[in-house]
């Protein structure tokens, strides 16, 4: 194992981007797509909802203000919100404010404001609700200096162009390698309930073998397997691993 004093962040994703393709072709090349027979709609629900409560449960204490030690393993969900819950009195005031401000201002932007202004409009115009809260946000700390008076925990400066390539660390590719399978599973569990939400939505069905197509990630013109292309160019530098997924909007507009 690589020192962890030695390693860069950078070395780390590559590292873990290219094992992941590695099991991803793998799991490709063993034409494993007998496995989403057992993908129910049932499963497929229950995965969305799982991931939903774990993306809050990830970004609770960002709202709140809260400083929550991170975990992980078997059981990290229970002792999250046991800190969340001891914690909960050092609540940031102006954190919370700032948090429910912005939903509230998505909520009603497109549940409410759009379809009006799709009613009274002979096309239809996005709005895009979030940069608008993003440009509220970003403005209201620097000009009344919000991270200073009130502790609110901001970005800071943001680094420009690209991290320097970086090729895989082999001395640490089993260190990832537990990692990698964990990812590869739920990528594949994404694609298939991307496609059976779709299918539902839209009435049609699709097949095992429709499904393993998704296990390939093609390009454009289906010549190139993007999974193996993934593990490819994890050689040449930090490019991040690949999945699809859908807008958090979309999901909700298409689940039942």
């Amino acid at each position: 194992m690589g020192d962890p004093l030695q390693l860069s962040g950078i070395e780390v994703v590559t590292t873990l981007t290219f094992t992941l393709g590695l099991c991803q072709l793998l799991t490709a090349l063993l034409r494993l797509e007998f496995l989403t027979a057992y993908f129910s709609d049932a499963l497929v629900a229950g995965f969305t909802t799982a991931a939903a409560i774990h993306v809050f449960a990830a970004q609770i204490d960002d709202i709140l203000g809260l400083a929550i030690p991170k975990s992980s393993g078997p059981g990290y969900l229970f002792r999250r919100a046991f800190d969340l819950v001891v914690r909960l009195p050092d609540t940031n005031a102006a954190t919370f404010a700032i948090s429910a401000g912005a939903m509230l201002i998505l909520y009603f932007g497109k549940e409410f404001f759009s379809p009006m202004v799709d009613r009274l409009l002979p096309v239809k115009v996005p709005i895009p609700y979030e940069l608008i809260v993003t440009v509220i946000a970003t403005a209201a700390c620097f000009f009344f200096d919000l991270d200073s008076t009130y502790n609110v925990p901001i970005v800071g400066e943001i680094p420009t162009g690209l991290a320097p390539p970086s090729i895989p660390r082999m001395d640490i590719f089993f260190d990832c390698l537990a990692n990698s399978i964990g990812i590869a599973i739920v990528t594949i569990a994404i694609h298939i309930s991307m496609a059976k939400m779709l299918a539902r939505k839209k009435n049609y069905e699709i097949d095992e073998s429709q499904v393993s197509h998704l296990l390939l990630l093609g390009d454009e013109n289906r010549k190139v397997n993007q999974i193996g292309k993934e593990a490819l160019l994890a050689y040449k530098g930090p490019f991040p691993t690949v999945h699809k997924g859908l807008g958090r909007h979309y999901v909700y507009s298409i689940t039942p």
